[in-house]
């Protein structure tokens, strides 16, 4: 075992996230390094435009650094085969006795590689649900096109825009932001619990083909 305790494997991958609405951990970068988010973030009525992780807790100091450095770490784990190696390792340690996780519940998607290292990790890790949902279709899509992701891996692509249609993903599961009317497909019931998911798992059941938040 290369780590022995939680609190090294903790130090290495540069701690984890604890989202209050979650039922679970997390792992989580700046969202000021998404990508398309970014852009999305100037678009009046996208998704983005009110983004969580941009305000709260997320715009904290310390908060800020230690997102940052995970960054840090992620492009190291990118570019170095035995980092790489090491930190996969470190999240075998940190989820041995875990049910669910939650990947970048701020942040999102950096390349096709990075997908490819949250597939290895949930496939070393077959007794844990994880939950990715990005704004990064064509990386998932290009993804697809060379890999295939884990049964344990549910991965939402999300609707640019507040009340637009889910996308057409070749059978991938969704997610889209409802403000009026109807929500499209299954709709997040967290809102009606305090803000707190409780014993709900839907956004980690990939046989539900599309999960609509309201938005706020």
């Amino acid at each position: 075992m290369l780590f022995k305790t939680k609190k090294a494997a903790l130090a290495f991958i540069g701690g984890l996230s604890k989202p209050s609405k979650m039922p679970c951990k997390g792992w989580s970068l700046p969202a000021f390094r998404c990508k398309i988010g970014t852009k999305l973030r100037a678009v009046i009525n996208s998704v983005c435009s009110k983004c969580y992780a941009h305000k709260g807790m997320y715009v904290f100091p310390k908060v800020r650094a230690c997102l940052e450095r995970r960054f840090g770490i992620l492009e190291r784990a990118l570019s170095d085969e035995m980092f790489r190696e090491m930190f996969r390792a470190a999240f075998v340690r940190l989820l041995r006795d875990e049910e669910f996780f939650r990947w970048l519940d701020s942040g999102d998607i950096q390349s096709v590689a990075h997908l490819l290292l949250m597939a290895d990790i949930a496939r070393d890790n077959p007794h844990v649900t994880f939950w990715l949902p990005t704004r990064e279709r064509n990386i998932v899509l290009a993804f697809m096109r060379k890999y295939s992701l884990p049964a344990n891996l549910t991965v939402r692509v999300s609707a640019p825009m507040i009340d637009g249609a889910p996308l057409a993903l070749d059978g991938l599961p969704t997610s889209t932001v409802h403000k009026k009317g109807q929500a499209h497909g299954t709709e997040c019931v967290a809102y009606t619990q305090g803000g707190f998911c409780l014993d709900c798992r839907a956004c980690w059941n990939r046989d539900i083909a599309n999960i609509s938040y309201p938005a706020h």
